[in-house]
């Protein structure tokens, strides 16, 4: 039998050496390619740290400028406020005054008639307790009567015919 003999061939120096240079030429074009985009991401980086930093920038000037404007207005409205509050308390403080003015004669006159006039009275209690002991008390006694109607603030301030006729 024959033997044949397969030769394999050796790449020589010269083949070995081009085929290194090419992994290593690529090499340097793909570390070229890397380096260009670090560089280009780095760049794009920048760009956007400073659009963003101008975005901040302009958006605090818009509102600080906004919260100032809201801040004089509510100092405005604060001392527009102030200045009804201090009309209302004047106009009334006058309505009290013209009060007093007015009234002071009769008040007086009226203090002078219950320290001066003093009319002696039975107590209701003692009187209740005869009425009982004689037996003509009734449940709806005169006393009973005189104390539906409670007294108002005006009746103390301001006599009125009412209040005269209790009086006399």
């Amino acid at each position: 039998m024959p033997s044949t003999t397969t030769t394999q061939s050796k790449p020589t120096g010269c083949a070995d050496n081009a085929g290194v240079r090419m992994l290593l030429a690529a090499e340097l074009r793909g570390n070229e390619v890397i380096n260009e985009a670090k560089k280009r991401r780095q760049r794009l980086m920048k760009q956007a740290r400073k659009e963003a930093d101008d975005e901040i920038r302009e958006y605090k000037l818009r509102h600080e400028t906004r919260i100032v404007l809201l801040k004089e207005s509510l100092k405005e409205e604060g001392a527009k406020v102030h200045g009804e509050v201090d009309k209302n308390v004047a106009a009334a403080l006058k309505m009290y005054e013209v009060a007093v003015t007015v009234h002071k004669e009769s008040i007086v006159e009226r203090l002078m008639n219950l320290v001066v006039d003093v009319q002696p009275q039975i107590h209701r209690n003692i009187v209740t307790q005869q009425q009982i002991s004689s037996g003509t008390y009734e449940r709806n006694s005169a006393f009973d009567n005189r104390r539906k109607r409670k007294p108002t603030m005006t009746d103390s301030f301001i006599p009125s015919s009412e209040s005269n006729s209790l009086l006399h």
